[in-house]
C-alpha cells in the first residue's frame, strides 16, 4: 500500500505542476518515479508474484486474491488519467529538440497509455477497467489452480526400465 500510495503521489505533483507541460517536467518528471516511488511498488509485486508463481501456500493465495484488485485498480488509475494523459499528450504535440533515447523515451511512455485504453472515451475506458479487473482475477486463479496441481501431481514409477539412463544421484534423491 506504501508503493501505492508514493506512486499517486507523485502523480499529483506531475499532474498538479502548474508549469506549462514539458518532457522535463511531465515525461522525466514521471520516469524518475521508477527511481523511488514506483520502484518500491513494482519491485514488492514483482517478488510477492514471483514467489506466488514459485512456491504458494493459503495465506499467499489468500493475500493475493485480496491485491489482485488493488493493484488491476491502481494501473488503471494511472492508464486511464485524463489530466495525466492530457500533459503526455501535450508534451508529444509541442516537444522541444529530443535526443534519439528522449524521444523514445516519450513515444513508448505515449503509446504505453494509448495501448492502455488511455484515448478511450468514458464507456469505453469504465468497460475496458471491469474487463482488466475480471481478467486480472481469473489469471491469478488460473495461476493458482496450476500451481496446487502441479504441487499434487506424483508419478509412481514401478518398472525400474522407465529410469533407463536416468542417473544414480536423480533415483537417489527420487527415492
Amino acid at each position: 500500500m506504501e508503493g501505492i500510495r508514493r506512486d499517486n503521489e507523485q502523480i499529483e505533483k506531475t499532474i498538479n505542476n502548474p508549469e506549462k507541460p514539458t518532457f522535463d517536467n511531465t515525461i522525466i518528471n514521471k520516469d524518475e518515479t521508477r527511481e523511488g516511488y514506483y520502484d518500491l511498488l513494482s519491485r514488492v509485486s514483482t517478488v510477492f508474484f514471483n514467489m506466488l508463481s514459485a512456491e504458494t501456500n493459503d495465506e499467499l493465495d489468500a493475500l493475493a486474491q485480496k491485491m489482485q484488485p488493488i493493484l488491476t485498480q491502481h494501473a488503471n488509475d494511472v492508464r486511464l488519467n485524463p489530466r495525466l494523459f492530457d500533459r503526455i499528450k501535450a508534451v508529444k504535440r509541442h516537444h522541444r529538440k529530443l535526443t534519439p533515447e528522449e524521444k523514445r523515451l516519450l513515444d513508448d511512455c505515449y503509446d504505453g497509455f494509448a495501448r492502455s485504453g488511455a484515448l478511450l472515451d468514458d464507456d469505453g475506458k469504465e468497460r475496458l477497467r471491469k474487463l482488466t479487473e475480471e481478467a486480472g482475477m481469473l489469471s491469478l486463479q488460473f495461476s493458482q489452480n496450476l500451481l496446487k496441481e502441479e504441487k499434487a501431481f506424483t508419478l509412481h514409477i514401478t518398472d525400474e526400465k522407465n529410469l533407463e539412463g536416468l542417473p544414480d544421484t536423480a533415483r537417489e534423491a527420487a527415492a
